[in-house]
C-alpha cells in the first residue's frame, strides 16, 4: 500500500503534450484529433495549422474541430516587422468556439497550445479551466520553455505527455473511457 496521495482527478483529465519546436506538436495534436474522432468521440476545440511564407512570416490559422472551418489568428505586419503577429482580435472569436464547444458539452476539449498568453492566465487558459471545473478533459500542446510558467499558472494540474502519438491516444482514451463510466454511474 502506497501512503502517496490519490491522484488528483482534475490533474489527470488535464493532458499537456509537452514539446520541443522540432516535435512539430501542431501536426501530432491534428493527427491525434483524426484518431480519436475516426472512433466516434465527441469532441470539440482547436487545432492550429502554421504556414511558414515567403517573406518568411508566418501565417497562423485555427481550425474549428467540429466544422474544419479555419480562423486566421496571424495579422500581417509587414516584412520588416519583428512585432508579435497574434490578432487579439481573431483569439476572442476563436475563445467563443472553445466556449461553445464547453455548452454542448464535448467528451474532450482540445485547446491547440498554451504559449505566452496562457502564461499570463489569459488567451485559452480560462476556457481550458472553465471546461476542467465542469468535469470535461482537456488536451492541449505546452512547449518546454514554459514548462515551469505553467506549473505556477495551472497550480500543478496535468498530466504531462510525451509528444508520441500512441501515448498521447492512450492517455485520451483512458480519460474518455473514466469519464464515460462516471456519466453512466451518475
Amino acid at each position: 500500500m502506497s501512503d502517496a496521495p490519490p491522484p488528483d482527478p482534475i490533474s489527470s483529465r488535464f493532458g499537456i503534450i509537452l514539446n520541443d519546436r522540432e516535435d512539430n506538436a501542431e501536426d501530432l495534436l491534428a493527427r491525434v484529433v483524426g484518431t480519436l474522432l475516426a472512433e466516434g468521440h465527441v469532441l470539440g476545440g482547436l487545432c492550429q495549422v502554421t504556414t511558414r511564407l515567403p517573406g518568411g512570416q508566418n501565417r497562423m490559422e485555427l481550425v474549428d474541430i467540429t466544422t474544419g472551418i479555419r480562423h486566421r489568428i496571424s495579422q500581417d505586419l509587414g516584412p520588416a516587422s519583428t512585432a508579435c503577429c497574434l490578432d487579439p482580435g481573431a483569439l476572442v472569436e476563436a475563445s467563443a468556439i472553445l466556449r461553445r464547444a464547453i455548452a454542448r458539452p464535448v467528451a474532450l476539449l482540445v485547446v491547440n497550445k498554451f504559449a505566452g498568453l496562457e502564461m499570463d492566465g489569459r488567451g485559452f487558459a480560462p476556457d481550458a479551466f472553465e471546461a476542467l471545473t465542469r468535469g470535461i478533459p482537456v488536451l492541449t500542446c505546452l512547449s518546454r520553455q514554459y514548462r515551469e510558467k505553467f506549473g505556477a499558472v495551472s497550480g500543478g494540474l496535468g498530466t504531462c505527455l510525451p509528444p508520441e502519438h500512441g501515448a498521447v491516444v492512450r492517455w485520451a482514451r483512458q480519460v474518455l473511457a473514466t469519464a464515460g463510466q462516471q456519466e453512466t454511474s451518475a
